[in-house]
């Protein structure tokens, strides 16, 4: 062989070395399926390989996948440990029927000097998709056992939401109930009876009390059932105003001097017991509700006798 072949033998020798070696030290992805027959919304197991690009550092592969697209990631993509190269398992459900081709897949290297690139598969495989509907027809789609696509009411979540949701409901009912029952005021269920009839039955069981029970609760329940008698029989709103503002009221109102004397001898001993803390003896006690009890009848008798007029009034008018 002459020297100038043997020149040309060599360099031809040296450039195939440097493209084994730059082949070999180029990244790139392989991407493989496993042949089988998928209908839309099956997984598709999917192996991503690494090639070349010895001493790099792979990142995590990414698919191209988003509104509209035809492939739907179910799984992935997760590393394969001990693996080098490295690889990654996916699993893809398809959304479309036809020859689909597989979503772009790519990957962020860095190099040893620590620059970045993004290598995607430059082969992608095709797989066939077939309809879940029957050949011919044109009908909604069966529900899928994937969770990839599937649409209507879910009714497997019914019976364990009923199964958590029905015993607190009973539970809050169940409080409720307590609560409003312990609540309840005794004689609460009982049918209202006449104003005057309450309070002469309520000033009976306080006298009979007397010198029983403590001296301040007594004048308590005094005057909680004058003031009761006299907003249920007139409408004004006797609980929640003063003595003062009581009296006040029966003048204006022109009350019988009786009446006007026994509210303010039952609402002025029970405002001296509760709040100036005196003493009352027992024989006053009886006397005061006595004589609020009389009061509250001459009051009834009087209203009553108003109201009557009133009614005739308004009778004869018509």
């Amino acid at each position: 062989m002459s020297g100038r072949g043997r020149r040309t033998a060599v360099f031809a020798l040296v450039a195939f070395a440097a493209a084994t070696v730059a082949a070999a030290g180029s990244p790139g992805l392989s991407v493989g399926v496993p042949p089988r027959k998928l209908t839309v919304g099956d997984r598709l197991p999917v192996r991503i390989t690494a090639e070349g690009g010895a001493g790099l550092l792979w990142g995590t592969p990414e698919v191209a996948v988003g509104p509209g697209s035809k492939w739907a990631v179910v799984q992935g993509p997760r590393a394969i440990p001990q693996t080098q190269p490295p690889a990654w398992d996916l699993v893809l459900a398809p959304l479309a029927v036809g020859k689909l081709e597989l979503p772009t897949i790519s990957v962020s290297v860095r190099d040893a000097r620590g620059s970045v690139s993004n290598v995607k598969a430059d082969h992608l495989p095709r797989v066939t998709v077939a309809s879940v509907l029957p050949p011919g027809q044109k009908v909604p789609p069966a529900a899928l056992d994937d969770p990839v696509g599937v649409t209507g009411f879910p009714w497997e979540w019914i019976p364990p939401v009923v199964a958590v949701v029905l015993p607190l409901a009973l539970l809050v009912l169940l409080l409720w109930w307590l609560r409003r029952r312990r609540s309840r005021k005794p004689g609460e269920d009982r049918p209202e009876v006449a104003p005057l009839d309450e309070v002469l039955d309520t000033l009976g069981r306080i006298e009979h009390q007397i010198g029983r029970m403590p001296l301040d609760e007594i004048c308590d329940q005094l005057s909680t059932a004058v003031r009761r008698f006299i907003e249920r029989r007139t409408g004004a709103p006797a609980m929640e105003m003063t003595t003062f503002e009581l009296a006040r009221l029966a003048r204006q109102k022109g009350w019988p001097p009786g009446v006007q004397r026994g509210v303010q001898d039952a609402l002025g001993l029970s405002d001296a017991v509760r709040f100036a803390r005196r003493d009352a003896a027992e024989d006053v006690m009886v006397a005061t509700v006595r004589a609020a009890g009389e009061a509250a009848s001459e009051l009834d008798g009087l209203l009553t006798r108003l109201e009557a007029d009133a009614s005739r009034e308004t009778e004869g008018v018509a």
